[in-house]
C-alpha cells in the first residue's frame, strides 16, 4: 500500500530528493540518540541495584564477623560460610 502525495517520484526534483533523503538520515540520528539515552539510562540503575545489593551483603559479613578473642571454633565456622 502507498501513500499518494499528489505528486510521482518521477516529477520530484534533485534537491526535493536530496531533501528527503537528509531529512530521513536527522531522524534516524534521532532515534538513535533517544534509544541510546534510554539504554544507557537502564544500563545505570541495574548497576547501581547491584551495587547497592553487595554493600548490604558486605555490610551483614562485616557485622557477622566474630571478634577478637572469639573461640577457635566459632571464627572456624564464621570463615567456612563465608566461603562456603
Amino acid at each position: 500500500m502507498s501513500i499518494r502525495l499528489g505528486i510521482s517520484w518521477k516529477e520530484l526534483a534533485p534537491i526535493d530528493m536530496w531533501m528527503l533523503i537528509i531529512e530521513l538520515l536527522v531522524l534516524l540520528l534521532i532515534f538513535y540518540e533517544v534509544v541510546a539515552g534510554v539504554c544507557s539510562k537502564v544500563r545505570a540503575q541495574r548497576r547501581i541495584k547491584t551495587t547497592f545489593q553487595c554493600m548490604v551483603r558486605g555490610q551483614n559479613l562485616q557485622a557477622g564477623a566474630p571478634h577478637i578473642g572469639t573461640e577457635a571454633p566459632v571464627a572456624a565456622a564464621w570463615v567456612d560460610s563465608v566461603e562456603g
